[in-house]
């Protein structure tokens, strides 16, 4: 059992997870609001309104709240991976790793959190760390599109060819709606000489994207090779 959910889920918090759920983020920070009126600790709850409050653009607001919800006794982890969307987006990459490793030791199997500090450390040049926490991402949830694609980019890089045009083909199978693991196969064919292959992918994600200039460029340049 991980440390959030030894907090009670009484009426309120439920009625706020409602809220959300039907996009009623009023009422929700309302509930969110009167359980820590009642209870100041209550790190779920200053968790889940600091999500809330930054998805509606209050960034000051949801960072307060995400300090009391990662400083008490018992911090949910999703209160330090949102916390750690802040971060990065603020450009503090450090404080986000930070957060994303505390994540992950208080929830190991937190998908997500390994795919982000996987993305974290390769844009630091650590891919050895990186292709860790994306393999650590994608064992966790075999499906999970984002983490495969992330992954097979790596694996190009590192030349792995076989491997990354397997992780893209996985994703692809997961999510074939997901664009960026077309592009980046297309972009491993047309390496290894697959041009009609690459064509295909272009074309699909134009499909998916037809203001996609990046693909369009390219398609246009193979077809110009005709």
């Amino acid at each position: 059992m991980s440390p959030s959910d030894t907090w009670d889920r009484g009426p309120r918090l439920l009625a706020a997870e409602r809220a959300i759920a039907s996009d009623d983020l009023d009422t929700a920070i309302e509930k969110y609001r009167q359980i820590i009126e009642d209870t100041p600790d209550h790190a779920l709850a200053h968790a889940d309104l600091a999500g809330v409050l930054y998805e509606q653009g209050e960034r000051d607001e949801a960072e307060r709240h995400f300090r009391r919800a990662i400083e008490s006794e018992s911090p949910p982890a999703r209160a330090h991976y949102n916390y750690s969307i802040l971060l990065d987006e603020r450009g503090e990459s450090e404080q986000a790793v930070q957060q994303l490793e505390r994540t992950i030791e208080i929830d190991p199997e937190y998908e997500t959190a390994h795919n982000d500090l996987g993305t974290l450390l390769d844009e630091w040049g650590e891919t050895e760390a990186a292709r860790e926490h994306y393999e650590r991402a994608v064992e966790i949830d075999p499906e999970y599109a984002v983490a495969r694609t992330n992954l097979g980019a790596l694996l190009q890089v590192e030349g792995e060819t076989e491997r990354a045009e397997e992780q893209f083909q996985r994703a692809i199978e997961a999510d074939p709606e997901r664009t960026r693991a077309h592009y980046n196969l297309a972009l491993l064919y047309e390496a290894t000489d697959r041009v009609e292959d690459a064509r295909d992918q272009y074309r699909r994600v134009l499909d998916l994207d037809p203001d996609d200039t990046d693909a369009r460029e390219r398609l246009d340049a193979l077809t110009d090779t005709e």
